[in-house]
């Protein structure tokens, strides 16, 4: 069967018109033209789910397509979250339902089962009603406040949600994320090897020891942001540098870069982590920065043909304990690194 339209009605001899539209002809004529699911994105805050106080999250303002059916949140709307279990662990996801009975969109908060290793609950969609997922949340036993740490944000997963960022339909990158998601594995896999043995090398020619210095800058957000200023002691571009979110790890290049950028209040070139990203305020940001340190190794005499001598030897551990001896590294070395588990791929 063939439907069509719109054409203009034609008012009948008793009154009626011989034709008449709803909004369910309305969305099938959308149907193609505009995403049937997803976030606007550069709408608002696109319907972020951030942690609030106590079991409590906020939705904040956006526009979504649900179904072919619009929703639009003018306000920050408070969701509250049911208590965590005593024992047991779960997943609660945060989703847009559309009830096609009701003729409405919703915000809904969906429980889990509770379990030591839990699952996430199965999105709801059927021909009454279907579900947009915005954020999992993963609820630990015994916890009474959430933090932004525990929320997964699925906005950008095709499946879960989506989004809209144009008129046409776009293309489902779920796939494509899964595959660079293998290629940085193996990518990662191959230059811890190649570094691997750069060191083993390095070490064993100089007789050396290597280890690593670490800084870290750490602050929370005030308000919106896109970049920060490095601002580490001796910090030259070049320096091993990862930077979190919200204790997360996020990829140079796909996330973040780092750039020399003009201050205009002091007009002196400084260095930033420049985000692709609005950073949200309440966010906390740590900048850590590695500078590989190289030490010789002290040489061990045969104990055998070392004499003792009280005095002598008291007097040597004073000079170390202040600074003086071959393997003191105080002063500004705030800790030392694991190279197996930390150095990846900086180095050919």
């Amino acid at each position: 069967m063939i439907n069509s339209g719109f054409f203009n009605a034609v008012k009948q001899s008793d009154g009626t018109y011989d034709r008449s539209y709803n909004a369910r002809n309305i969305n099938e004529f959308l149907k193609g033209l505009i995403s049937a699911d997803g976030i606007f994105l550069n709408v608002d805050d696109m319907f972020v789910v951030e942690a609030g106080s106590g079991m409590n999250v906020i939705v904040k303002k956006g526009k979504a397509m649900v179904h072919h059916y619009w929703a639009i949140n003018d306000a920050d709307e408070p969701l509250s979250i049911n208590s965590s279990h005593v024992t047991l662990n779960r997943w609660t996801a945060i989703v847009l339902r559309l009830n096609i009975i009701d003729r409405a969109i919703s915000l809904l908060s969906i429980d889990g089962e509770p379990a030591v290793e839990p699952i996430k609950p199965e999105l709801i969609r059927n021909e009454t009603e279907y579900d947009l997922c915005l954020a999992y949340i993963y609820v630990s036993n015994g916890i009474t406040e959430l933090t932004q740490s525990v929320i997964e944000d699925t906005r950008g997963y095709d499946y879960e949600c989506g989004f809209i960022h144009g008129l046409i339909e776009q293309i489902d990158t779920t796939t494509l994320f899964k595959q660079y998601t293998k290629a940085f594995a193996n990518f990662y896999t191959a230059n811890t090897h190649t570094f691997e043995n750069w060191l083993t090398n390095l070490t064993n020619d100089l007789n050396c020891t290597v280890y690593f210095q670490r800084r870290a800058q750490v602050l929370t957000t005030t308000e919106k942001i896109r970049r920060v200023e490095i601002t580490l002691d001796n910090f030259v571009y070049g320096d091993i540098v990862y930077v979190y979110l919200n204790g997360l790890k996020l990829i140079e290049i796909e996330n973040y870069n780092i750039r020399k950028l003009l201050d205009e209040n002091d007009n002196v070139e400084k260095y930033y982590v420049v985000f692709d990203f609005d950073v949200l305020k309440d966010q906390t940001i740590e900048i850590v920065c590695l500078k590989p340190q190289i030490g010789f190794a002290p040489v061990v005499e045969d104990p055998e043909s070392i004499e003792i001598d009280d005095n002598n030897n008291s007097e040597n551990n004073n000079n170390t304990s202040n600074g003086n001896g071959p393997d003191d590294n105080s002063g500004d070395i705030e800790e030392l690194f694991d190279i197996d588990d930390d150095i990846t791929n900086e180095y050919p």
